[in-house]
């Protein structure tokens, strides 16, 4: 198995930012590709816990999985995603989803129509400004879904 393919996805939340440190040095030195973090439960915010990992590692990618569209607008998203890309090097993969219905409406949003809310919400993404010192590489975009 080629590991310069593969990813990793941990919540690492409930330990400590230097014992995260230290997992994606250890899969970094394994081989591996990339380090997905997730935004949800109250846990570390996935922008900056990646742009700390991306400061201490060399070649792993650190990518979002997910950032929850229903709670961050297309504006503070992109704005989020693109300070990490800046300083990331070409390292930094934003992954987006609609999430699960309880960790929205436990949030105090509605969940009706993901694929229309996604949908629109890529749109307003792609729109929003962003002022700062843009990425020398576009952010990729990946999305996730729950269902076909």
């Amino acid at each position: 198995m080629d590991h310069r393919t593969i990813g990793v996805w941990a919540n690492l939340s409930a330990i400590p930012a230097p014992d995260t440190l230290a997992f994606a040095k250890a899969i970094e030195k394994r081989g591996y590709a990339a380090l997905w973090v997730p935004e949800g439960g109250g846990g570390r915010d996935p922008f900056a816990h990646a742009a700390y990992l991306l400061s201490h590692t060399e070649s792993l990618t650190l990518a979002t999985g997910i950032a929850n569209i229903w709670i961050r607008d297309p504006l503070a998203m992109c704005s989020a995603a693109n300070t990490v890309a800046e300083l990331a090097a070409g390292r930094f993969v934003l992954g987006i989803g609609v999430s699960h219905q309880p960790a929205v409406t436990d949030r105090g949003h509605t969940y009706t129509k993901p694929y229309s809310f996604m949908k629109t919400y890529l749109a307003r993404l792609k729109r929003s400004m962003y002022r700062g010192v843009p990425p020398k590489q576009p952010v990729p975009i990946l999305i996730a879904a729950l269902h076909p």
